[in-house]
C-alpha cells in the first residue's frame, strides 16, 4: 500500500470526476482519440482482445463484401425476373413484402455481420482452431464464387 499525505477524504473521487461514468463522453472521445493498434504486451498478442483502430485491409474487404452483396442482391432480383426461385426462406419472406423490404435487410443483415466480424477479427472460434478474422476473408471469396455462379445463371438464362 503507498503512502500518501493525503488524507482520505481528500483522496476520493467524485463520480462527477470519474471518466468510466460518463459514457456518452466517452464514446465522442473514443471517436477522435484513439490508442489501441495493438495489444500492449507481446505475451498478450494471442489472447482475444479488441482494437480501436485496425489496419486498411479490413476496411478494403469490408467493402468488398459490401459491394458484392449488393451486386448480389441486384442479380438475385433479376434472376427471379427469370424464373429462379429464392432458396433462403428468411429473404423468400422479406420478398413476399415487397423488393425494398429484402434490399433493405439483405444490406443490414451484411452490415451487421462486417461490423462483427471485423471487431471480433482477433477472437477464435471452437475452442481456438479458427480465427473470427478467417471468416471475413472466407466472406469475401464466398461472396465472389456466388456472384460467379449468379453470373452464369444469368448467361444461361438470357
Amino acid at each position: 500500500m503507498y503512502k500518501t499525505s493525503l488524507a482520505p477524504a481528500e483522496c476520493k473521487r467524485s463520480e462527477k470526476d470519474d471518466r468510466r461514468q460518463q459514457h456518452l463522453r466517452s464514446f465522442f472521445f473514443s471517436l477522435f482519440m484513439r490508442r489501441r493498434k495493438a495489444q500492449r504486451r507481446t505475451d498478450d498478442r494471442h489472447k482475444p482482445h479488441y482494437l480501436d483502430i485496425h489496419e486498411p485491409i479490413y476496411m478494403y474487404v469490408a467493402v468488398a463484401i459490401l459491394i458484392l452483396s449488393s451486386i448480389d442482391a441486384v442479380f438475385t432480383l433479376t434472376l427471379l425476373t427469370r424464373g429462379a426461385e429464392e432458396a433462403n426462406p428468411v429473404m423468400l419472406y422479406f420478398m413476399e413484402i415487397n423488393t425494398a423490404t429484402f434490399v433493405a435487410v439483405k444490406m443490414a443483415l451484411t452490415v451487421a455481420s462486417v461490423v462483427l466480424l471485423v471487431a471480433h477479427r482477433n477472437f477464435w472460434l471452437l475452442k481456438k482452431t479458427i480465427r473470427v478474422e478467417t471468416l471475413l476473408f472466407a466472406s469475401l471469396v464466398m461472396y465472389l464464387l456466388l456472384i460467379n455462379y449468379e453470373l452464369v445463371l444469368l448467361s444461361v438464362s438470357a
